[in-house]
């Protein structure tokens, strides 16, 4: 196959700044890092990354319009970067998502960082009305926008896939330098897909959908709180499509409330129930501001055995997480003062910038706030297709606390 991109540039980084690529620790060079750069080619060729006294430290893509200068993709200098390096890639990701899914699964098949893909992510669904794969993707790297030509028939060939949607809405492409998009880009006009997840049926629309269609990062995590919802009542907080309670439903949940802001999240929620053949009589369905539904649960003195709370990010950079900090204590302790004796809380964080240290205090915070004596099950995270590196504490984004009230 074709070299796509050549070595054009060569990047001198300050004394130090070498140390955590070398260690595996981050997959970013940062324009405050690099002493100079020279040579001259397109914004998004490929670039060598040296060290002050020019020992090779790795390649990535170069991107002047951005703060994150260079985004590594090896650290083996007789690597050549091109059409083969991508698919080789791209099919090593593949092959190891094969460990723990089926091929009628859907999952994140290549997770950016983690698959030494630095700003690429794809999500394989399997329909299993149509018994066809489609892709959502995301490109956020000005070097992987500048060959999505190629990348769509490297994918396309890899998973076989009928459809690619490309999902790339994310303000990440503003400080690229690159325009927000999303769209059908290959195969069949659709974007709506039926699929299985725990034995439960959902409906993702690719193009509507949050992030890339579905939150695929806690299918391990809704398979979870099966085993705790037999016979219970229980509340799906922030419930976006309705999982956590569908799946609590399916482990025979006694009656499930899910509530959530957006209509168009209630509205799916609904559908899905619907589709599952759960009624009335087994869910309710709740489209309100979360504070305020806790504020008015409490008042009204309603109890729950089992509470999912699985709120967006609330600390976006670095300088919000003692904001962020006290809001997540805040919301906690709401759901806390609602758990029966012996009730239930899976709490959940998506902030990278709150550490699993943080957020553990957060969570002795939020439990003497509410007055609420908890026990600590348990400590999951994203699941396994979203596996982070070890050396990357960013990329372990996704944190649970499975707690119980005694």
């Amino acid at each position: 196959m074709k070299t796509i991109i050549l070595d054009v540039y060569d990047i001198i980084l300050k004394k130090g700044a070498e140390r955590e690529i070398l260690r595996g620790e981050k997959s970013i060079v940062y324009a405050n890092e690099v002493l100079r750069i020279d040579g001259k080619g397109e914004q998004g060729a490929a670039g060598v990354v040296h060290d002050i006294d020019g020992r090779f430290v790795a390649k990535g893509f170069v991107n002047h319009a951005s703060k994150m200068l260079v985004r590594v993709l090896t650290r083996e200098p007789h690597e050549n970067i091109n059409g083969d390096f991508f698919k080789e890639r791209i099919i090593k990701a593949y092959n190891f998502r094969k460990i723990f899914f089926g091929e009628k699964d859907s999952y994140r098949a290549v997770f950016s960082d983690s698959d030494d893909l630095s700003g690429l992510i794809v999500d394989r669904y399997y329909d299993v009305t149509e018994n066809k794969v489609l892709l959502s993707i995301q490109i956020l790297s000005k070097g992987f926008d500048a060959i999505k030509g190629e990348l769509i028939k490297i994918l396309a060939e890899v998973f076989s896939a009928s459809t690619i949607v490309e999902r790339s809405d994310s303000d990440v492409r503003v400080k690229e330098g690159l325009q927000e998009f999303k769209g059908i880009i290959y195969g069949e006009n659709t974007s709506v897909v039926t699929v299985i997840e725990n034995g439960v049926t959902l409906s993702v629309d690719l193009l509507s959908g949050q992030k890339t269609g579905y939150f695929l990062d806690q299918k391990q995590n809704r398979f979870l709180i099966l085993k705790y919802a037999k016979g219970k009542r229980v509340l799906d907080l922030f419930c976006n499509q309705g999982g956590f309670a569908l799946n609590a439903l399916k482990g025979g949940a006694a009656f499930a409330t899910a509530v959530d802001i957006s209509k168009e999240a209630t509205d799916k929620a609904l559908a899905n129930f619907t589709a599952n053949g759960f009624t009335a009589k087994k869910c309710e369905v709740v489209t309100e501001n979360v504070f305020d539904f806790l504020n008015a649960a409490n008042k009204d003195a309603k109890r729950y055995d089992l509470i999912i709370l699985d709120p967006p990010a609330f600390i976006k950079s670095a300088d919000k997480i003692k904001e962020g900090m006290s809001g997540y204590a805040d919301i906690n302790s709401r759901a806390m003062r609602l758990l029966n004796d012996g009730g239930v809380l899976l709490t959940c964080s998506c902030s990278k910038h709150l550490t699993v240290s943080l957020f553990m205090d957060m969570l002795k915070d939020a439990s003497v706030r509410a007055k609420t004596p908890i026990r600590l099950l348990s400590l999951p995270i994203q699941s396994p297709d979203h596996a982070p590196k070890i050396t990357e504490e960013n990329a372990l984004y996704l944190k649970l606390a499975l707690l119980m009230k005694y």
